[in-house]
């Protein structure tokens, strides 16, 4: 079985961001099956046609969120909230693994937070990480 939600990629400030512009469109995806999944469950209905027809689009939209993941996680992002659009990307603060943090709706990438810490954890990252060492 293949793992979901995983990626391998270590990435700095500068390269997370240019994979943003790749990830944006993703994570709008993923939130919208999300919403769809969402409202399908609380969709009760008596009638088996009807269940057999939510059960098949249902289905479908497992298949589109997975897909949508995969393509998500090849980019070296991993999704941490659906809902919110919250992901983070793999990165070294030092001699220490860390998340880049990013959510659907911000600028560019601009936070991090320890491996074992979340959301409320974040930390501004410095200007010269996000855009890259200047040119000589």
């Amino acid at each position: 079985m293949e793992h979901m939600n995983t990626t391998t990629d270590v990435l700095d400030a500068a390269e997370a961001n240019r994979r943003l512009e790749l990830v944006r469109p993703l994570v709008a995806e993923i939130m919208a099956t999300t919403q769809r999944l969402k409202a399908l469950s609380s969709n009760k209905t008596p009638d088996r046609r009807d269940d057999v027809e939510l059960a098949i689009e249902r289905a479908a939209l497992e298949d589109s969120f997975r897909a949508t993941l995969a393509a998500l996680n090849s980019h070296g992002a991993i999704l941490k909230d659906p809902h919110s659009g919250l992901i983070d990307f793999y990165t070294w603060r030092g001699d220490d693994i860390a998340f880049l943090c990013w959510r659907h709706g911000e600028g560019p990438l601009a936070w991090w937070h320890g491996i074992h810490e979340g959301f409320t954890a974040r930390k501004p990252l410095d200007h010269d990480e996000v855009e890259g060492p200047a040119a000589p």
